[in-house]
């Protein structure tokens, strides 16, 4: 069942990811192209890369976490055994479960205050940016679990798959 959720998660977090990237270059050097030659450029051209980099950051960091590639200070953990880093690493990412569905909680108010407001440019509903924070930290927190149960897969030497 994991496998199934991770697959289909990667998937479309990754094409979320390259498909917002390639959007906002092309926006970008569209704009630059239009204010270098031709004096104008297109309106809340800055607003929307802003909100789709917000989107990238939130919703980009949960690929990070099973392959382990955040930052961090590993220089003691290198030298403890694999079981005793195996409880470290699901402490860890019970903390950081506890920490991104805090993100979830204290967005979800925020969201609903800006229910009402539109951006300045774009004039699109405020809240519609700040949609990354709790939906990168159900995502992260997924992600979370996923990297626990790897992790007691590994402990109890069962085979990964």
């Amino acid at each position: 069942m994991w496998n199934k959720i991770d697959k289909y998660l990667s998937m479309a977090v990754n094409y979320f990811l390259v498909i917002s990237l390639l959007f906002v270059s092309l926006l970008v050097f569209v704009n630059v192209i239009l204010r270098y030659f031709f004096n104008t450029g297109i309106v809340g051209t800055e607003e929307l890369v802003a909100y789709v980099i917000i989107w990238n950051v939130f919703i980009g960091a949960s690929t990070l976490i099973l392959t382990g590639e955040h930052l961090s200070m590993d220089a003691l953990v290198e030298f403890i055994p694999k079981k005793i880093k195996s409880g470290l690493t699901i402490l860890v990412s019970l903390v950081g479960i506890l920490f991104s569905m805090s993100l979830v909680y204290y967005s979800l108010p925020v969201i609903n205050a800006l229910s009402l407001s539109v951006t300045p440019s774009l004039r699109i509903p405020s809240y519609i940016p700040f949609l990354a924070i709790p939906l990168g930290s159900l995502i992260t927190s997924l992600r979370f679990i996923q990297l626990i149960i790897k992790q007691f897969k590994l402990i109890s030497g069962r085979e990964l798959g």
